[in-house]
């Protein structure tokens, strides 16, 4: 397109330099479907032998400019068969006098083309725990979180009617602030199982699953494929997760918000509150469930919970987590202390002043710790099939004290695969939370 003008009104004027603007309302936008698209601009000041022409730089995906109509530039759009919109920059150039030139450009944005999940979920509760540099194969800090759209109970088990995401994330950054941890941007994608790199979630430790009317749990789903994407604009952040599980499901969530986690760095203590030897004098209405966390040492053996608790909810409380090669029935046996984790063991019991893992003696009150309770860190117990639908269980431990608690309990063993803990899937909850300690904070 040529253009007339730009001529001296006497021997001495200098003649106007040309002004290129762009009329066009910024960005233009572009459908996922492409197509053809105008860009309009104005000169003032044409010169005669003034040309006008357009590019879009590295978006090869914009082609086929016309510059013919004056006053509009016209140009082709590639489909965009991605999930992704993608940006770019025309720029409009008006040539005049030979080589001189002047530039106008404007933004141009393409939709993604459009997904339908199998889940879309916009993230309403957002939780996790930072544990540093523990779970790295080579020193990577382990951001791990947890991400549902009903969250979980004070004692931190899922809500019915939820859908629950844990995401074991890898950084090579620090929090900058240990007050308010949170998982510093980037784009994460799934990692190879039994590797941690920087910049991965692992597909061992992440999953899904959801809950029924009753609370009552699916069967943890893994994925495939994913990708994470943290950006933080201000003091908060947005969060955009793609999904791929081993069913061929697909899944999105979104989430905008502080983004903060907690620390799981505190030191671990097995605490005491008896004074002397202890017999448990369980009420006449206690129960017992025996909760299998599966696999979660990677021991190829069975992490149990087994509780003896009061149908009150108030009252003497006994818990030992055990480990036995039993998966789908009361575990019998016998069991003895050790820190191993291999069949035929129970692990001592440990607190890091908001929750107690593993074993226990306490009091209860209406769910909670009492003012009574003590870590369970040697001896043994037993678990007796009756051959009538009953078992018993018996226990010979000790404290940190040196005090020597034992009992005995007669009765149904439920089997509980109801619900399961927001921390679960993390590694260090090789060791089970067990209890919160809302009630009484031992620090």
């Amino acid at each position: 397109m040529l253009f007339t003008g730009c001529e001296k009104d006497s021997e001495t004027e200098i003649p106007p330099v040309p002004e290129l603007s762009i009329t066009t309302e910024a960005p233009v936008a572009i459908t996922a479907e492409g197509g053809e698209y105008r860009v309009k601009y104005r000169i003032l000041n044409a010169c005669e032998d003034g040309q006008i022409s357009a590019d879009a730089g590295a978006a090869d995906w914009i082609f086929g400019f016309n510059c013919d109509t004056e006053g509009v530039i016209s140009f082709v759009a590639a489909e965009n068969d991605t999930s992704s919109e993608r940006p770019a920059t025309i720029t409009v150039t008006y040539t005049y006098n030979g080589t001189e030139t002047v530039t106008a450009s404007i933004n141009a944005v393409q939709s993604a083309q459009s997904v339908a999940y199998d889940f879309e979920m916009e993230v309403t509760d957002f939780s996790g725990f930072y544990y540093g540099s523990d779970n790295g194969v080579n020193g990577e800090l382990n951001y791990f979180l947890n991400l549902s759209d009903v969250g979980y109970t004070d004692e931190g088990y899922s809500k019915p009617n939820g859908k629950y995401y844990q995401l074991d994330v890898f950084s090579d950054q620090e929090p900058t602030d240990m007050e308010a941890i949170t998982l510093p941007e980037g784009t994460y994608t799934l990692g190879e199982a039994g590797k941690t790199d920087v910049g991965t979630f692992t597909p061992d430790y992440s999953n899904f699953y959801v809950t029924d009317n009753d609370g009552l749990t699916s069967q943890k789903i893994k994925f495939t494929e994913g990708t994470i994407v943290v950006v933080k604009e201000g003091s908060q952040f947005k969060y955009d997760v793609k999904l791929v599980d081993e069913n061929g499901d697909t899944h999105h969530l979104t989430y905008e918000g502080d983004a903060i986690i907690d620390s799981g760095l505190a030191e671990m203590s097995s605490p005491t509150t008896l004074t002397g030897d202890f017999e448990v004098p369980f009420a006449a209405e206690t129960e017992c469930f025996a909760m299998n966390f599966g696999d979660v040492t990677g021991l190829g053996n069975n992490s149990w919970l087994i509780d003896i608790y009061p149908s009150s909810m108030t009252g003497e409380e006994v818990m030992f987590q055990c480990f036995s090669d039993i998966s789908d029935q009361v575990p019998v046996g016998k069991y003895v202390v050790s820190e191993d984790m291999t069949s035929g063991t129970f692990h001592p019991g440990l607190t890091d002043g908001f929750n107690l893992y593993s074993s226990w003696y306490l009091y209860a009150v209406d769910g909670y710790l009492g003012e009574q309770y003590a870590a369970l860190i040697d001896g043994s117990f037993e678990i007796i099939d009756n051959g009538d639908g009953t078992h018993t269980i018996t226990f010979d431990t000790y404290d940190a004290a040196g005090n020597n608690i034992t009992g005995s309990w007669t009765g149904e063993i439920y089997i509980d695969t109801s619900s399961v803990m927001s921390t679960m899937a993390v590694r260090t909850a090789k060791v089970l939370p067990v209890r919160n300690m809302r009630a009484h904070n031992m620090r």
